[in-house]
């Protein structure tokens, strides 16, 4: 079963996300989470086999210092980079 990592973010760090991901995201934080459900659903009837899509906490300090130490742009992309990371290295404690 393919697993996919997605990040979640907690409504209150939700307007912190949106000034520095601006039109990567929705301007409220139940447009994000309408958002995260349909592409769920959309990855989910992609694959044959049922898919195991897990919620990855990510908070804004993280997600800055994880751009800092990676040299990366403040992107949706690296973003679910960084959620696909966090999850596998707590995978693999």
């Amino acid at each position: 079963m393919p697993t996919f990592y997605v990040p979640r973010v907690r409504e209150q760090h939700y307007d912190a996300f949106h000034r520095v991901l601006k039109d990567d995201v929705p301007q409220t934080h139940a447009q994000w989470r309408d958002r995260q459900l349909r592409q769920e659903v959309q990855l989910s009837s992609g694959w044959e086999s049922p898919v195991k899509l897990i919620e990855v906490e990510i908070d804004p300090d993280e997600f800055a210092r994880y751009c800092d130490r990676t040299n990366s742009n403040y992107t949706i992309e690296t973003l679910y980079r960084l959620a696909t990371e966090k999850a596998s290295a707590k995978k693999n404690d």
